[in-house]
């Protein structure tokens, strides 16, 4: 009869979760979701991609390597059952934050809470406002499949080992660890949770963490494996200068303001802006550090009143602490430092906090007033939900709640450029700059809308300043031959394609672009060791060859370009030009009759020579 009331209370505080949370399933594919799905699509498009996605990175060339195979594999499904639109992404994150706050009420009541109190708990999980990023953004799935497997560790760990089958509890423990760390790194930090439940909740001493060397030395081996495979997949264990080194006498300070920022969050749900962070929140002269320090002490100290009058209150609330800990930045920074889906299985710690603290659902009046204060968080969230609806709407919001964040200014100055609205884009890339002068981004950006409105000096002058930062930049490179190539400086645009092939040497485009470049100022012989060398580098490619042999040809090499336009032809390459090219060079080399088959091939696809048909003709080589 228990288990039976429990699930009529999962089942309807994870259909009220559902509920105010469908309107994200109208959200189209915002931030990140093109990296991960939109440019991606072929790695969606069959079910083999679901153990292909162990092998390789999330992410598509977004100047980060993500690993994240099982949230992939959960992309494929959708791809798979229902398609590629946005709402299908969407759909699948709302039912599962459903299922995840079903999952924690059986997972309190598993662990000793009353009925009440883990549908208040499970609720305040799924409803607080902090939540909107990790279920309303489809990058925020990783967060959101999370909470399975860490449940699933809990449940064997009480309820498995309760009844006796110890060694099925630590199987299911270990799979369920390896699936938390195969889904998102930050779950390593699981194992800290079945410490404080032995220590704070169930209040067994210290020394009997003894009985639990095996199971944790399984856990180690399972970590060494899952970053073994890591490191072999995207080439990091842990970003690690990806994003700059911070000194370690600084790293307090950040890790505080992190901390600070979200705690506040947590107990005044308003105002949290999507990527909040900027350097002054590190600077110890202004408020917003002193207020971030304020709450990670508040925290600390609530927790430590706690441990003294009620421990399982206390667990909880150091379950939410120590969540946080991998997304502290202490080990390495992180592309955004603050993000809010970051808090999504914290909040698990929070849940098992008001699970336990029995005065919230004892008395009808105490049950009347969390019941308020759900239905204020639930209504923050559904205010707080079409904001991430789109773009616009979501870098808009960032802006207005952090004006301080260059990075909230760059993001909103992009959608704005993709929805042609260039000169709001420069004003929001410009404030970036001065917000944060050397912040690289939006200085690009900022290149390509003043090009757009006109302004091809000032925009040069923004790429030159970036180079002069980041020399062996191939993108700012690119940009920047091209934009001189557009003004009509050939040399400059050689100049800078001569710079890019210095920086990457083996690739194929950039040494193509220079050897174009080279073409066009009439140095054809320069170009040639260029046109060579990207047929070393794809010898199929018949594109290169008939380049290659056009480049022959122009220097007097007929007998190779013969060669050259030949290969072309057997790569594939079939079209009218290709034909008269290698018709001119085979009469060069006096092989008439050979010219005029590939003049009649050229005439079949609606391409003709005159004046080679006229000197075919002169020869005694008619083309009837």
């Amino acid at each position: 009869m228990r288990w039976l009331r429990t699930l009529v209370i999962a089942l309807a505080a994870g259909l009220l979760t559902i509920a105010v949370f469908w309107p994200a399933t109208r959200g189209g594919f915002v931030w990140d979701d093109p990296g991960l799905i939109t440019k991606r699509h072929d790695t969606l498009d069959e079910w083999a991609d679901v153990a292909a996605a162990f092998g390789r990175a999330a992410t598509a060339g977004e100047g980060v390597a993500y690993y994240r195979p099982i949230m992939i594999a959960t992309f494929v499904a959708d791809a798979q059952l229902f398609g590629l639109d946005a709402p299908v992404f969407h759909r699948t994150n709302v039912v599962l934050h459903g299922l995840n706050v079903a999952l924690v009420v059986f997972l309190l009541v598993a662990y000793g809470c009353g009925p009440w109190a883990a549908a208040l708990g499970a609720l305040l999980f799924g409803l607080h406002p902090l939540q909107c990023q990790a279920v309303a953004l489809i990058l925020g799935r990783n967060d959101v499949l999370l909470v399975p497997p860490v449940a699933l560790m809990l449940f064997a760990d009480e309820v498995v080992r309760r009844s006796g089958r110890r060694l099925l509890a630590d199987a299911l423990v270990v799979l369920g660890f390896a699936v938390t760390l195969w889904t998102k790194e930050t779950g390593l930090i699981a194992p800290l949770f079945l410490l404080l439940l032995d220590l704070l909740w169930r209040g067994r001493p210290l020394a009997s963490l003894r009985n639990r060397v095996p199971l944790f030395a399984a856990l180690g081996v399972v970590t060494v494996l899952y970053f073994a495979t890591r490191l072999t997949v995207i080439g990091a264990i842990f970003d690690a200068g990806h994003y700059g080194n911070t000194p370690l006498l600084e790293r307090p300070a950040r890790a505080a303001a992190i901390l600070g920022y979200y705690v506040r969050h947590v107990f005044l749900p308003w105002g949290a802006a999507p990527a909040p962070w900027y350097a002054g929140r590190v600077d110890a002269t202004r408020a917003e550090l002193w207020i971030a320090v304020a709450f990670s002490t508040a925290l600390v100290a609530l927790t430590l009143l706690a441990w003294r009058r009620h421990r399982r209150v206390a667990c909880g609330l150091a379950m939410f602490g120590g969540a946080l800990l991998p997304v502290l930045a202490i080990v390495a920074p992180m592309k955004v430092l603050i993000l809010d889906h970051r808090t999504y299985l914290p909040f698990l710690g929070l849940a098992f906090s008001v699970g336990a603290w029995t005065l919230l659902s004892r008395t009808v009046a105490a049950r009347a007033v969390a019941a308020v204060v759900l239905a204020i968080f639930a209504v923050l969230t559904a205010n707080r939900l079409p904001s991430y609806a789109d773009g616009l709407s979501l870098w808009r919001l960032a802006v207005e709640a952090e004006p301080s964040s260059d990075y909230a200014r760059n993001n909103y100055g992009a959608v704005l450029m993709d929805a042609d609205k260039f000169p709001e884009a420069v004003a929001q890339f410009r404030e970036a700059l001065r917000l944060n002068p050397s912040y690289d981004k939006p200085r690009f950006n900022l290149a390509g809308c003043l090009e757009y409105l006109g302004d091809r000096p000032q925009a040069l002058r923004e790429l030159e300043v970036l180079i002069e930062r980041r020399p062996n930049d191939t993108t700012v490179l690119t940009r920047l031959a091209l934009m001189r190539t557009r003004g009509g400086d050939v040399a400059g645009a050689q100049a800078a394609w001569e710079q890019a092939v210095a920086a990457k040497p083996n690739d194929p485009i950039l040494v193509r672009n220079l050897a174009d470049a080279l073409e066009r100022r009439g140095n054809v012989a320069a170009a040639l060791p260029l046109r060579r060398k990207m047929i070393d580098l794809e010898p199929e490619n018949g594109m290169h060859w008939a380049v290659l042999g056009r480049n022959l040809a122009a220097v007097g090499n007929f007998g190779e370009a013969v060669g050259a336009y030949e290969r072309a032809v057997a790569a594939g390459i079939q079209n009218g030009p290709l034909h008269a090219q290698l018709a001119q060079v085979l009469f060069q080399v006096g092989r008439w009759n050979d010219a005029a088959v590939q003049v009649r091939k050229g005439r079949d696809l609606g391409y003709v020579d005159p004046t080679l048909v006229q000197r075919l003709n002169e020869v005694g080589v008619p083309i009837p």
